[in-house]
């Protein structure tokens, strides 16, 4: 399991738009249903957006085409590479699934 906390700021005006693509991917999660997948995302309001997530095995997100999509444009709307950094999850009140 994998679970992984993800930066990044976007550039003043591709926030809205980053955040459709992100809006696109969660459709499809609903859509598709993977298994070992939990995810989450949270923009800030000054750009900055920040993912959560926790994938078992298998491809997870990378396997979704709104998740290519959403990946390939990434580096036209932020301006800052993103931070990833592996997590530890020490406690959960009734935020992020089990």
């Amino acid at each position: 399991m994998a679970r992984r906390v993800i930066r990044y700021q976007t550039n003043p005006d591709k926030a809205d738009e980053n955040q459709r693509y992100i809006e696109i991917v969660f459709s499809e999660l609903e859509r598709v249903t993977p298994s070992g997948v939990r995810y989450a995302a949270l923009r800030l309001e000054d750009g900055l957006f920040v993912h959560l997530a926790d994938i078992d095995n298998g491809p997870g997100l990378t396997g979704l085409a709104s998740f290519q999509a959403f990946q390939s444009g990434l580096s036209t709307r932020i301006s800052d590479k993103p931070l990833v950094r592996e997590a530890v999850l020490i406690g959960n009140y009734r935020m992020i699934g089990e």
